[in-house]
């Protein structure tokens, strides 16, 4: 049905690329949180566990050491061995106390945690082991450090009288606080880079998937009619790409044949009706109009200038299937460049008296010039430049000048042709060599069939060269005509420079 369109999946919106990106990207972070909080948590568990055991550790050396000094013991030598087992960084920040069952100090004056050391120290007596638990006291006798706690453990010890008394010692877990902090902000860091990482080299990635797709995308965007012969070839060792990659090629064949039909009705359409057409011009043409009246007359001038219109049209159509078919060029041969140019000129001279435009022609100049060839069918070649000229004179406000400039660039032939007129529309720009393309002021005003720069084109192709167009900077168009040179030595056969061009419709934009 007219205007179907066929679907298959999600809307267009995110590319590809930054799809698959964003899927690499999320199962990076998702396996780093994962592993991250592992991680965490095992060197969370595994410092805290340090820490204890270098507690349990350096409090069991310290008892040992005062049951030897008792009774004696006293503040110094409680000092002098705390400061000797406790000098580790883990225990900064530390108090070592040793106290009665009824948890009164023995070395000190009084005790030295109201709450927390007397209470731990009479419930390690009572069960004969070390226990251990955090201060809850509010002034423990040194800096604790924001986000660190305090721990106290005490330990059963035996005085020299077979008292039975407990040694406590508090510390802060500063330690603890800090490696917590050092692993978060290896963690984060790492994780950051490695989200950095992870984009690139999924982006990276990504695009090495789909390159090969955009290179398809590439080569079907290239089709057109004019190029259809061309094989689709694009080397991938993915399967999904060669499949899509038949599917393309598949594609292209059955455009190919459904055109190749097309041109062949086109073809025989064309020489079916031209009989007709040349007929009927020349019946309007003998007609003795004297003795028609008015209105008959006109009917005459009318049917004549419509017959004639048709006809170049036809005599286009048939041109465009030559060239489609690359059956253009049957009798190749030389054509003196500045001959072509001059010729062309004269083709169009009559066209630029009728639009008040004046052509400036400047021939290739030089040692070389005189012996400056093109191969091909003069008559198209004719035609190619023709159709050029032709469009600029149309476009060319009166008493403006079409510049013309034939020159040599190392083996091609070069011919630029200018105007000084609007300049061709952006929207026409990217498709101007296409079949039937006009602008919106010339599809109003009637004018050509938009055939003119394809048949220039093609003709151009068909002989190795190629036409391009741009706007000039300071105003106007410009088409660039490039073909190939042929070497004064080569084996074409002798100048035609007297084979007249095929009358073809008008070029436009």
């Amino acid at each position: 049905m007219p205007g179907e369109r066929y679907s298959r999946g999600a809307p267009r919106g995110i590319s590809l690329r930054t799809r698959l990106t964003i899927w690499v990207l999320a199962i990076f972070a998702t396996i780093q949180l994962v592993s991250g909080g592992a991680l965490w948590f095992y060197q969370r568990s595994a410092t805290i566990d340090l820490f204890e055991q270098r507690l349990l550790e350096r409090a069991a050396n310290m008892a040992a050491e005062i049951e030897t000094s008792l009774p004696d013991l006293d503040e110094s030598a409680l000092d002098l061995i705390a400061r000797q087992e406790l000098r580790y960084p883990h225990f900064e920040r530390y108090r070592v106390d040793v106290l009665d069952a009824d948890g009164r100090s023995v070395v000190y004056p009084q005790t030295r945690w109201p709450e927390t050391a007397p209470d731990l120290a009479r419930r390690a007596i009572a069960a004969n082991t070390h226990l251990r638990a955090p201060v809850v006291d509010e002034d423990v006798g040194f800096f604790v450090s924001e986000g660190a706690s305090v721990e106290a453990i005490a330990l059963p010890v035996t005085g020299r009288l077979g008292e039975q008394l407990a040694i406590v010692v508090a510390t802060s877990d500063a330690f603890v606080a800090r490696q917590l902090a050092l692993t978060a902000r290896v963690l984060i860091a790492g994780g950051l880079v490695g989200l950095i990482a992870s984009a690139i080299s999924g982006w990276l990635i990504a695009g090495m998937a789909v390159d090969p797709f955009r290179r398809l995308s590439g080569v079907a965007g290239q089709l057109t009619p004019e190029n259809l012969d061309r094989e689709i070839v694009v080397e991938s060792p993915t399967t999904e790409v060669s499949a899509l990659t038949e599917e393309l090629e598949s594609a292209r064949e059955r455009l190919r044949s459904a055109f190749a039909v097309q041109e062949r009705f086109l073809s025989n359409i064309s020489h079916e009706i031209k009989t007709p057409i040349a007929t009927l011009l020349t019946e309007a043409q003998t007609i003795n109009k004297s003795e028609l009246n008015d209105e008959a007359r006109e009917f005459v001038e009318v049917t004549e200038d419509e017959m004639r219109k048709l006809g170049r049209l036809v005599e286009s159509f048939l041109t465009l299937t030559r060239v489609r078919e690359g059956s253009g060029v049957t009798r190749p041969r030389r054509y003196p460049a500045n001959e072509l140019v001059m010729d062309s000129l004269e083709d169009c001279q009559q066209m630029a008296e009728q639009y008040a435009v004046r052509l400036n022609p400047r021939l290739a100049s030089g040692e070389d010039a005189m012996d400056l060839s093109v191969v091909g069918d003069p008559a198209l070649l004719r035609t190619m430049l023709n159709n050029l000229i032709r469009n600029a004179i149309r476009f060319s406000p009166k008493e403006s000048r079409v510049g013309v400039v034939a020159s040599q660039d190392d083996t091609t032939f070069v011919v630029a042709v200018d105007d000084e007129g609007p300049g061709i529309p952006p929207e026409v720009l990217e498709h101007l060599f296409d079949r039937f393309v006009q602008s919106r002021d010339e599809v109003r005003r009637e004018r050509g069939h938009g055939l003119g720069l394809a048949i220039a084109k093609g003709i151009a192709e068909l002989h190795g060269g190629d036409v391009v167009a741009e706007n000039r900077p300071e105003g106007g168009a410009r088409f660039t005509l490039t073909l190939p040179i042929e070497a004064a030595d080569g084996s074409g056969v002798a100048t035609d420079a007297d084979h007249r061009a095929y009358e073809v419709a008008d070029a436009d934009h």
